[in-house]
């Protein structure tokens, strides 16, 4: 079964991979060796508006349909 990714979905989920090799892969180990909460990388994901993909825009969120929230969710992930 093949998927079209449409341009949008490409735009947000590579913001999100970009965050994801920038901000959370660099420091993952330390972090996991350390048995550290990630407060910074959090703090920066709330800015940044991951916690409301989800959430209609009408509650403030960005409203993602499911698909694109899951391949988001893919992306943070991997990291």
């Amino acid at each position: 079964m093949s998927v079209e990714v449409r341009p949008e979905q490409r735009e947000i989920v590579g913001l999100v991979r970009d965050f994801v090799e920038r901000e959370i892969i660099p420091v993952v180990h330390q972090l996991d060796h350390d048995d550290e909460y990630p407060t910074q990388i959090v703090a920066k994901m709330k800015e940044l508006g991951f916690f409301g993909f989800a959430i209609p825009e009408q509650y403030g969120g960005s409203g993602l349909d499911f698909e694109t929230y899951a391949m988001c969710c893919e992306e943070i992930a991997r990291g």
